[in-house]
């Protein structure tokens, strides 16, 4: 009888876990808009799972477009790369990094009036149901990523 009580406290413990994961992760990117395709934009990112538990990212949104996708630029594109962003494994004590060149975010249909300087907000949410909110500053094409 005393198994199950173990096991919901293990469980119970794992979804406690589950919904800290933004107070684990750390993200840091950026944004440029496509100068052919106004109605596109771009995001590069890298995001650190400091924590002693693996997490699950589960979607990624901004104000500044109605939706993400994932791309890779030197890749076919398929339904499985287009929601890589929902369902992306963060393990424990790792950083990914979705470089220009790499898989990276696409936003579609981006809202007018966004400009070099100007910084989006980007919400990433994760299994548990926690989110982080990041400034993503938007740079000009030729921009790269900041050094850390």
């Amino acid at each position: 009888m005393s198994a199950p009580a173990i096991g919901n406290r293990a469980t119970a413990a794992a979804e406690a876990d589950q919904n800290n994961a933004a107070a684990d992760i750390s993200v840091k990117g950026w944004m440029r808009y496509d100068t052919s395709n106004p109605d596109l934009g771009v995001g590069y990112f890298t995001i650190t799972n400091n924590g002693m538990q693996n997490h699950l990212l589960t979607g990624v949104t901004s104000p500044a477009c109605d939706q993400f996708i994932a791309r890779h630029s030197d890749q076919e594109s398929t339904d499985y790369t287009s929601g890589l962003f929902t369902r992306l494994a963060l393990p424990r004590q790792s950083t990914m990094d979705f470089p220009e060149g790499g898989y990276h975010l696409v936003c579609l249909h981006t809202k007018s009036g966004l400009k070099t300087g100007d910084e989006v907000p980007v919400t990433f949410t994760f299994l548990g149901g926690s989110s982080k909110v990041v400034e993503f500053p938007i740079h000009a094409p030729s921009v790269e990523l900041p050094a850390n």
